[in-house]
């Protein structure tokens, strides 16, 4: 990031015109455009003005390597933040955490109402939950229910774990 560059970026950070800087610089709004658009340099004296203005360092302002990681921080903590993003994938694990504990509650309790004893084929005797889960082939259904319901339980707990830390 060049010179200019980071004068426009910080006079637009303070939220104040070319004309309104070159009044507290005493220079006129055209040679804050030339500084801005890198077609002249301004003297030591005006960029240690510069500097206090906006509160930054003057090897800041001078040298082109050095990167604006303030700047970069509150890009990456906006898109963290976005409001649109994070409650809606925090929503569809929740949908899908209470859906899961709906399907496995549901297996359990039709196994109640619906009782079922089974022998198998070879001798196995079966009977309760498993023996209902068994005569409807269902094992594979509770069983990706509970996967969903522990993944969707930990990204919920590590969402809420990462929020506390902040």
């Amino acid at each position: 990031m060049n010179f200019g560059n980071k004068i426009q970026i910080q006079r637009k950070r303070k939220g104040i015109t070319q004309e309104e800087l070159g009044e507290k610089l005493n220079v006129s709004r055209q040679t804050i455009t030339k500084w801005e658009a890198n077609k002249s340099f301004p003297e030591i004296e005006k960029i240690i003005k510069l500097s206090y203005y906006f509160n930054v360092t003057i090897d800041y302002l001078l040298k082109d390597e050095i990167e604006n990681y303030e700047e970069n921080f509150c890009e990456i903590v906006e898109r963290v933040e976005d409001k649109k993003i994070i409650p809606k994938t925090i929503k569809a694990f929740l949908f899908l955490l209470v859906f899961s504990f709906i399907g496995i509650m549901y297996f359990y309790v039709d196994s109640f109402i619906h009782p079922v004893t089974i022998t198998d084929w070879d001798g196995t005797y079966y009977k309760g939950f498993y023996g209902y889960l068994h005569i409807h082939n269902i094992e594979y259904i509770l069983y990706s229910l509970i996967i969903l319901f522990i993944i969707s339980l930990g990204y919920i707990i590590i969402y809420f774990l990462k929020i506390k830390q902040k």
